[in-house]
């Protein structure tokens, strides 16, 4: 009984932490499912904790009212790399759109050290210049628009989705918007 409350102090404590993936990350929180989500703390949730972003700056970027951030720690086996990740999601269901940030750092990879993994789906795939050491913008509209932006920096992998309507936004459109969002956290 003992080591469950341990382990539940230690899941609260790294869903506290946020974002930061600081010294003191004690790995991936047990009982994740595999999506990414492993539960929502919603309220109290604050911008520090979502890599300085926040709901404002998303609603101005996007046009519409959020709900959210709900905190998750996620999971991620992509090109043969695994790793975790801190992040904060956000929506609106009448505008069917969908934001997820997913920020990882050298102590949520397995070997203590940063990968900068490349971007792996069904969408076309581009690189993306000016921003991080490494950046790409993967991009799909079949059922929905589909976007994900991969910056690397030399501290951080962030990832930024968005799921929008089909036919709302074009790729390029989309690129834009997620570059607004996710510059000033590469640049603080």
């Amino acid at each position: 009984m003992k080591i469950h409350a341990l382990v539940g102090a230690a899941a609260i404590a790294v869903l506290l932490a946020g974002c930061t993936g600081g010294p003191n990350d004690d790995g991936p929180v047990t009982g994740n499912t595999g999506d990414g989500d492993t539960g929502d703390s919603g309220t109290g949730t604050s911008a520090d904790d979502c890599g300085g972003l926040t709901t404002e700056a998303l609603e101005a970027v996007f046009g519409v009212s959020l709900d959210g951030p709900e905190t998750e720690r996620g999971n991620n086996d992509q090109n043969g790399v695994t790793w975790t990740d801190n992040g904060c999601d956000w929506e609106n269901d009448a505008a069917d759109l969908e934001l997820d940030l997913d920020i990882s750092v050298a102590s949520d990879f397995p070997d203590g050290k940063l990968g900068c993994v490349d971007l792996g789906g069904i969408g076309d795939i581009a690189p993306v210049d000016g921003i991080g050491t490494q950046a790409w913008w993967e991009f799909g509209d079949i059922n929905e628009a589909e976007g994900t932006l991969r910056v690397c920096t030399a501290d951080a992998l962030i990832d930024f989705e968005v799921d929008a309507e089909s036919g709302s936004w074009s790729s390029d459109e989309l690129r834009d918007a997620a570059l607004e969002v996710i510059r000033p956290i590469v640049e603080g």
